[in-house]
């Protein structure tokens, strides 16, 4: 179970940075799902477990495909508080937190998929 170091959550807390400028600058929602996608990436490199970066890439459509629609139903508002949660539970070294907030973060737009598709 790797502990990424002060530096590298730093690192991590610049790609919220780009979450919150897609969000200021008015972003496409496309843009805003990229900038979301990035983060949700470097979180799974900073995880310690190689395929787990190959895993989000290899979705990184369907991903973008959601989170877009997430952020069309849900709002800017909500998707930068999600995020800030989730950064602020890393910076404090809560896992189960962190965990439980990335469950929610794949489980939100599968919940909104299933409303565009009913």
């Amino acid at each position: 179970d790797p502990d990424p170091s002060d530096e590298e959550l730093e690192e991590l807390g610049t790609f919220l940075d780009k979450i919150a400028e897609a969000l200021g600058n008015n972003g496409s929602p496309e843009a805003v799902a990229e900038a979301v996608f990035q983060f949700h990436h470097e979180l799974a490199v900073l995880s310690g477990n190689m395929l787990l970066p190959l895993l989000y890439h290899s979705f990184k459509p369907e991903s973008l495909y959601l989170w877009s629609i997430s952020f069309k139903r849900d709002g800017r508002k909500k998707m930068c508080e999600s995020k800030v949660k989730l950064y602020q539970s890393l910076l404090n070294r809560d896992t189960a937190e962190a965990v439980r907030l990335t469950r929610e973060s794949i489980d939100a737009p599968l919940t909104v998929l299933s409303e565009y598709t009913a």
